[in-house]
């Protein structure tokens, strides 16, 4: 290519939600972020990458009539948001059509719901994770990933995904490291102190939990004088009189396996959330959740209530034997399930989630709901369990694979209820699924994620008799 400039219409976007156009000049496609689908845009070419050119944009020669302008002043350079330039229902346009696209060989389009939407889109994340870090001149650095970068992290002003608190505890934070001598964590080098801060939130409940996380090499420990700094800093910033503040320590050690410790510098020893379900028929019940710093739980509450309550709706209310809770995190699905079930067997790899979810189940009274922890692959052979009338699965988003599906398919669920993050790879799984017996009867898109590429979606499956 001659020249670093040139222009280009956007005809499709990545994966990963950047805007996609070509040139004459080249075979290459052009990926440039905050663009619409039908823009003429100008852009400069940065660097090539993984088969396609990276660019940067300069000018919106014609601008799409749905364009927007971004809430956030990060929104060009930031990883965590890529869409805050179009409107919010041409998000969901977009989102939807992912879904028609990936199962139009698999089901008719009436049967690939539109997404359900988040009523409020903006301050929704329950969770947040900022990354410490430090360029070659010292300067200190503590916020989010830039988009396409390799690790740089930029100054975060604010993040219009998640409650103001969370901005302003995080500046506080960063103002108090800069007064301090204590170094960010290189990975590369393997040298430095702090590595993440992590911030969460009972929507419902009010209740916050702030988690500083550093490097666990004796040389680099962090001083008690500093620590009480921090946790004042972050008293004084996070503005609630229920606040949890944790230190989380990783333990590195070539050859083994990686560690992780915490310990309680203020507060209560987690925090809760609540969650009121919709079940078929009208009725409404609330569940209460116990959240500790590492446990996984959805990060859009109110979204989640809707997920939750969809998924009951899509498999009805027949009483099933055994249900099958595969990747069940603190038990939340399995808990919502509950009442239509003799007895429903979770499976968890993370043993902080597996605790959190002993303590829901006690808090809120569910018998017939048992948890095993321990790796999908390794525990479910293990369980012995003949036959299965529902199974559900909530993988990370790597998606299930196929040696676990061969291992998931020996049990024979009588239905399979797939909820993901990534409908890529749950379409991927879910051809494995068809190719072995199972019909897909429909798809329903979530908006967990507003302004992000990221959907949730539910897939319901049959075996065929």
């Amino acid at each position: 290519m001659k020249t670093k400039q040139t222009t280009i219409e956007i005809s499709s976007y990545s994966k990963k939600g950047a805007a996609r156009g070509q040139c004459k000049d080249s075979i290459r496609p052009i990926e440039v972020r905050t663009a619409h689908l039908g823009e003429e845009v100008l852009v400069e070419i940065l660097k090539r990458k993984k088969g396609v050119n990276k660019a940067k944009l300069l000018e919106v020669l014609k601008p799409h009539k749905m364009r927007v302008e971004p809430r956030c002043e990060h929104a060009a350079t930031c990883g965590g948001c890529s869409w805050q330039h179009l409107g919010y229902q041409e998000q969901l346009t977009i989102k939807h059509g992912v879904l028609k696209s990936l199962y139009k060989d698999f089901l008719e389009e009436e049967k690939i719901y539109p997404l359900i939407p988040c009523d409020h889109p903006w301050e929704y994340r329950n969770k947040m994770e900022f990354s410490f870090s430090e360029d070659k001149y010292g300067t200190k650095y503590l916020g989010l990933i830039e988009a396409d970068s390799r690790g740089k992290v930029f100054h975060l002003k604010r993040c219009h995904l998640a409650n103001p608190w969370v901005s302003e505890t995080l500046i506080a934070v960063r103002s108090f490291w800069e007064e301090t001598e204590i170094k960010a964590y290189n990975r590369n080098k393997g040298v430095g102190t702090l590595e993440t801060l992590t911030l969460r939130e009972g929507i419902h409940t009010n209740e916050r939990l702030v988690m500083l996380t550093i490097s666990g090499s004796p040389e680099r420990s962090i001083k008690s004088a500093d620590l009480k700094r921090f946790k004042e800093a972050v008293l004084r910033a996070a503005g609630t009189e229920s606040l949890s503040i944790f230190l989380q320590i990783i333990h590195r050690k070539k050859g083994m396996q990686t560690q992780f410790s915490e310990m309680l510098l203020h507060g209560p020893d987690h925090i809760k959330e609540k969650l009121t379900i919709t079940y078929p028929g009208g009725d409404t019940k609330d569940f209460v959740f116990k959240v500790s710093p590492s446990s996984f739980f959805q990060p859009n509450t109110k979204q989640a209530e809707k997920l939750f309550s969809k998924a009951l709706e899509v498999i009805g209310e027949k009483k099933r034997r055994v249900i099958l809770d595969l990747f069940c995190g603190t038990a939340t699905l399995g808990m919502v399930f509950s009442p239509f079930a003799e007895k429903v067997v979770g499976v968890e790899i993370n043993p902080y989630a597996v605790f959190d979810a002993e303590v829901n189940l006690e808090v809120n009274q569910i018998e017939n709901v048992s948890v095993h922890k321990g790796d999908v692959a390794d525990i479910l052979p293990k369980l012995e369990l003949k036959e299965v009338d529902l199974m559900i699965v909530d993988p990370p988003r790597s998606g299930l694979g196929k040696n676990l599906l061969e291992k998931g398919l020996y049990a024979t669920p009588k239905e399979i209820l797939y909820i993901s993050c990534n409908p890529y790879t749950q379409k991927e799984d879910i051809e494995i699924l068809c190719a072995n017996g199972y019909e897909l009867k429909l798809v329903q898109g979530v908006d967990q994620f507003p302004h992000t590429v990221h959907q949730e979606s539910i897939a319901y499956l049959v075996r065929k008799s």
